[in-house]
């Protein structure tokens, strides 16, 4: 399984899900995080950090959002990653983040996210590039 398809699946599962608008790997920038898979149901945000490797996992964790949470995105934050991986990364997910797992049926959820109640400036920042390049490339919100 690449970090790609795994992105793909991330996102396909948020928008089975009834999240709208989904984004997935808006590439990154040093003004704020940019989630591998984030996405929007109701009021509240998800996001999806895809994880292939423990190397990947354990760079993950040394991010300023990581060890700062009030400065990530997303009021429900998960780590999604391939089943095999699951029982390595499970002791080692920060306070209040979920896991997921994709298995052979799907994705499982492993672990519940806690809810991180206020959206952090980075995630109306995220949104307001987003549209800003929506209306760039011409496209219509209305």
């Amino acid at each position: 399984m690449t970090h790609g398809e795994l992105v793909k699946k991330g996102a396909h599962w948020l928008i089975n899900n009834g999240f709208n608008p989904v984004f997935a790997e808006q590439g990154a920038a040093d003004l704020f995080e940019f989630p591998d898979v984030i996405g929007w149901h109701n009021e509240s945000s998800t996001i999806f950090e895809i994880k292939v490797s423990m190397e990947d996992f354990k760079r993950d964790t040394k991010k300023i959002f990581r060890q700062t949470p009030e400065l990530g995105m997303g009021n429900y934050r998960y780590y999604l990653v391939p089943e095999e991986l699951e029982k390595q990364i499970y002791p080692l997910i920060p306070e209040g983040w979920g896991l997921k797992s994709l298995t052979s049926r799907g994705i499982h959820n492993s672990k519940e996210s806690k809810c991180f109640d206020k959206a952090s400036q980075y995630e109306v920042d995220f949104l307001v590039a987003r549209i800003k390049e929506i209306q760039r490339f011409g496209k219509s919100l209305y």
